[in-house]
């Protein structure tokens, strides 16, 4: 009798190591989401984390926007907005004129233009690489180091304008068509 109870024990024991090394293998075979959407914003090394992001696009000319918020019509600051053009990863630019940062005032000209108070340096150090981009999703990543001067400054006459440097880095961003 105690022969049977020592096989039983260790037929006992061999089932429940069977059961417990037949876990399910999931040792990565399933991809990892993606994520979309996801930003990182600094403005002169400090994180940002605006009230409204935007990204929009005519199919040809691309535009990144992060503000305080939006009501209607109205855009208040601060402001950052990176514009770029290009059909593929590899030709994609910056549009100078209008990659503009506003923190503390909008310019006007004479001729009723309006000017952000920090303006994209095309002569100063630039980092800008766009690593996908889907021209049929319109989805971007891209990473990037724009130096801006303040228009104070150069409206003032000085010969070297403060600095400062916006980093933003877009991870499969989906830019929103709008009319052309």
């Amino acid at each position: 009798m105690k022969n049977i109870f020592k096989l039983m024990g260790i037929a006992l024991l061999a089932s429940s190591m069977i059961f417990v090394s037949c876990k399910k293998d999931n040792d990565g075979d399933e991809p990892t989401p993606q994520q979309e959407n996801v930003y990182t914003l600094k403005w002169d090394g400090q994180t940002q984390n605006p009230g409204y992001v935007g990204a929009m696009t005519n199919g040809q000319m691309f535009a990144f926007q992060a503000a305080d918020h939006i009501e209607g019509e109205s855009i208040y600051l601060p402001i950052f907005t990176v514009y770029m053009t290009g059909t593929s990863a590899s030709d994609m630019a910056i549009i100078p004129n209008y990659t503009e940062v506003g923190i503390e005032t909008v310019y006007s000209s004479e001729n009723g233009a309006q000017y952000l108070d920090w303006q994209y340096d095309e002569e100063g150090n630039q980092s800008f690489k766009v690593t996908a981009f889907d021209a049929t999703t319109y989805k971007m990543s891209a990473e990037m180091s724009l130096t801006f001067y303040s228009l104070a400054d150069y409206i003032d006459g000085n010969s070297s304008p403060a600095q400062k440097v916006m980093d933003l880095t877009l991870t499969n961003y989906t830019f929103e068509m709008v009319q052309q």
